[in-house]
C-alpha cells in the first residue's frame, strides 16, 4: 500500500499531466484544427476525481495521460474536424503514393502514342481535359486513372473511412486491381453492346489485346460517346426520344467506331 506522501506525489502528478493533456488538446485545435476535447481519444477525466482515485486508479490514469501527451501521439482532423490517428493518415498517404505511381508508370507506355482522330497524342489530350487548377471540375464521364490521387484528411468522413480507404488502397496497388479494371471495362462494353445491338463494334473490341483495350478505355472519349449513344438507344426504346436523339446515337457509334478501330492499330511493340 502506498504511503500518505506517495500518493500525494502521484496525485501531484496525475495534476501536471493532465494539465499537459489539456495544453496538447489546445494546440492541436490551434495548430492543427483538430478538436479532440470530449471525443474518444480525450483522455481526461474530471480532475475532482483525482484527490480520491488509489494508488492503482492512479498510476493507470497516468499512463493514459502520458500516452496521449506523447509525441508519437498526434491526430490530424477528418471532415468533421474529429480527431484521426496521424500514424493512420500517414499509412494512407504511403499507399496512395505507391498507387499514384503505379499509375503513372501504366499511363506513360501511352502517353506518347497518336490519337488519330483528335490530332494529339494521348498525353496532350489528358492534359486537355484534366484540369490543373480545378480537378473537381474535371469530367466525371472520362473513365481514366490518370489524374493522381491527391486526398486531404479533411475530406474523409471519419476514421472508420480511414480504415475503408486503406483496405481500398491496400487492393489498387496490386496488379490484379488494374486487371481487374480492364475485365470490369470489358463487362461494361459487353452489356452496353446488348442495348445498342452494333456487331462491327463489338467485333472490333471484341479483337483488341488487353494493352489496346486500356488505351481505348481509359485514354479516350470512347466511353463518354458510348454512354451518349447508350443513353439516346434507352430514350428510343422508351419513347421518350428527343427530335434528335436518332442523329445523336449515330454520332455516338460513330465516334465509337472510329476510336475501336483507331486502337486496333495501336502498337506497343
Amino acid at each position: 500500500m502506498a504511503s500518505s506522501e506517495e500518493l500525494r506525489s502521484l496525485r501531484a502528478m496525475a495534476n501536471r499531466r493532465h494539465r499537459a493533456a489539456t495544453r496538447k488538446i489546445s494546440r492541436l485545435k490551434t495548430d492543427v484544427g483538430v478538436n479532440v476535447s470530449g471525443t474518444n481519444v480525450d483522455p481526461r477525466r474530471n480532475r475532482a476525481n483525482i484527490k480520491n482515485y488509489t494508488e492503482k486508479q492512479l498510476r493507470s490514469y497516468i499512463r493514459q495521460l502520458d500516452t496521449f501527451t506523447s509525441r508519437k501521439t498526434q491526430y490530424v482532423p477528418d471532415a468533421h474536424r474529429r480527431p484521426v490517428p496521424a500514424n493512420r493518415w500517414r499509412e494512407y498517404q504511403r499507399l496512395e503514393k505507391q498507387y499514384n505511381a503505379k499509375v503513372q508508370e501504366r499511363f506513360a507506355n501511352y502517353r506518347d502514342i497518336h490519337l488519330t482522330p483528335s490530332g494529339m497524342t494521348i498525353g496532350q489530350r489528358m492534359e486537355f481535359i484534366t484540369p490543373s487548377k480545378f480537378p473537381h471540375m474535371q469530367d466525371r464521364a472520362v473513365n481514366t486513372p490518370y489524374t493522381p490521387l491527391n486526398r486531404k484528411p479533411t475530406s474523409i468522413g471519419s476514421g472508420r473511412a480511414l480504415d475503408q480507404l486503406i483496405k481500398e488502397m491496400k487492393n489498387r496497388v496490386s496488379e490484379r486491381y488494374f486487371e481487374g479494371q480492364l475485365s470490369a471495362g470489358r463487362e461494361q462494353f459487353k452489356e452496353m453492346m446488348e442495348l445498342l445491338d452494333d456487331p462491327g463494334l463489338a467485333r472490333k473490341v471484341s479483337a483488341l489485346s488487353d494493352e489496346q483495350f486500356e488505351a481505348l478505355w481509359n485514354y479516350t472519349q470512347f466511353p463518354t460517346a458510348l454512354s451518349l449513344g447508350y443513353d439516346q438507344a434507352k430514350n428510343l426504346l422508351a419513347g421518350t426520344e428527343k427530335p434528335w436523339s436518332g442523329q445523336a446515337l449515330e454520332q455516338s457509334m460513330s465516334v465509337a467506331n472510329e476510336l475501336a478501330s483507331w486502337a486496333g492499330t495501336i502498337d506497343l511493340g
